[in-house]
């Protein structure tokens, strides 16, 4: 690819969708790449049989990788998005502990990757992972683009959108062909990501709570008078603290309880709630209850078993 059609490339790039911009819906976007895009580029490892992604490396050492995600913000910045930049936040943490590793949380070990613990730093709202593959050779050549729009704390897939581009000369570079996939998908990209900012800001992200009553290592039965009274406490406030009351058809077991809220995507004071900060507030309340609640060691934040024991 000449300079003059490089250059033609880079300044339609910057001046895509900068008309007709309807408003955009509150809410912040990152955007990341897949990982199994590091993988294959070599930026992976394992730690006790966790897969560990190397984001710092990949941004540091990988043109293509970085390009990509910086042209796809650029879309999204032009069409009025919130966006957090991915290589920004990755160098603003550059001086704290972003590896994946075992973390203490209530006194647990909770594993927690390289990238929750740069979402839990930017706290995005929602997540754009980009990959592609490159196929063929010559005039058979082709690119596919490919876009997951990603729940940013619970990494649920809401939508994707996927773009297969042919080459427009017999010597286009990958990145003539990067160019030419986020131009042709940014106006799919644009109203999947208004759609599911919207849909947050509607109905709030769902998360599931597991709630086990533990004393001296036992677990009591929920049909127990005394745990059905602290059921209904934990569903009353569930009810006044998720989205609309939100919060699903409670699953009551033997031995634990599930709900499924809706959590609003900030606070009154236009802080984002995160899944840690909103369960965080509840197990506060459990206290004056008279309860403590800690994390399971094999929870995660957004699915989290919690253990319930009454205080002496």
């Amino acid at each position: 690819m000449n300079k003059t059609k490089r250059l033609f490339s880079c300044l339609a790039l910057l001046g895509l969708l900068t008309t007709s911009q309807a408003q955009t819906p509150d809410g912040s976007i990152m955007v990341i790449p897949d990982k199994f895009l590091l993988i294959q580029a070599g930026y992976s490892s394992e730690i006790n049989g966790n897969q560990v992604l190397d984001y710092q490396k990949a941004y540091d050492f990988n043109y293509e990788i970085q390009g990509a995600g910086s042209k796809i913000e650029t879309v999204l910045e032009n069409r009025g998005f919130e966006v957090k930049s991915f290589s920004n936040v990755i160098r603003s943490q550059a001086g704290f502990e972003m590896e994946a590793s075992l973390s203490t949380i209530d006194g647990q070990q909770v594993f927690r990757s390289s990238l929750d613990k740069l979402v839990q730093a930017a706290k995005p709202d929602i997540l754009v992972s980009f990959n592609w593959r490159l196929s063929g050779s010559g005039p058979n050549q082709y690119f596919e683009l490919t876009l997951q729009i990603l729940d940013a704390y619970t990494y649920e897939l809401l939508s994707s959108a996927v773009k297969k581009v042919q080459p427009g000369s017999f010597n286009w570079d990958l990145n003539a062909f990067i160019d030419a996939g986020v131009l042709q998908i940014a106006d799919e990209l644009v109203s999947i990501a208004k759609s599911e900012l919207m849909e947050l800001a509607t109905n709030g992200r769902r998360v599931t709570y597991t709630f086990r009553i533990a004393q001296n290592l036992s677990f009591y039965d929920y049909i127990d008078e005394l745990d059905l009274e602290l059921n209904e406490f934990i569903d009353n406030w569930m009810l006044n603290n998720a989205v609309s009351g939100k919060i699903g058809n409670p699953r009551i077991g033997e031995t634990q309880c599930q709900w499924f809220p809706h959590l609003p995507m900030k606070n009154d004071d236009g802080a984002p709630i995160t899944t840690d900060r909103w369960i965080r507030s509840l197990k506060k309340d459990l206290r004056s209850y008279g309860y403590s609640a800690r994390y399971n060691s094999a929870s995660s934040l957004s699915n989290a078993i919690i253990n319930i024991s009454k205080l002496d």
